[in-house]
């Protein structure tokens, strides 16, 4: 998923992984969208503007986030609130490129 860039036209935004610690989850049963289906739309338009501002103030300001109180919004449209934590994406130069998104 991604945001508008200046630079590239559009940045890698967020990878949404479930905790390895925590409950097996399903993402398509949390959210109701499949892996296949994410592909080509927005972050916001798939977790929702919590998640999608958390996620870009990562990027922007190059602070991680740890483990912030955010309510998604599945498909359709019912709040899912989750414990959110970012990590950045940089390049071997250390430019930041984008962020991953951990559910916990």
């Amino acid at each position: 998923m991604g945001v508008p860039d200046d630079r590239w036209g559009e940045t890698i935004c967020a990878v949404v992984v479930p905790a390895a610690d925590g409950p097996t989850l399903d993402p398509g049963e949390l959210l109701g969208w499949t892996e296949d289906e994410t592909a080509g739309h927005a972050l916001g338009e798939v977790l929702g503007g919590e998640a999608e501002e958390l996620v870009q103030t990562t990027i922007e300001h190059g602070r991680e986030a740890v483990r912030e109180e955010v309510t998604l919004r599945a498909r359709d449209g019912t709040p899912v609130p989750v414990s959110l934590t970012t990590s950045l994406l940089r390049d071997e130069r250390r430019a930041i490129y984008g962020a991953i998104a951990k559910l916990v």
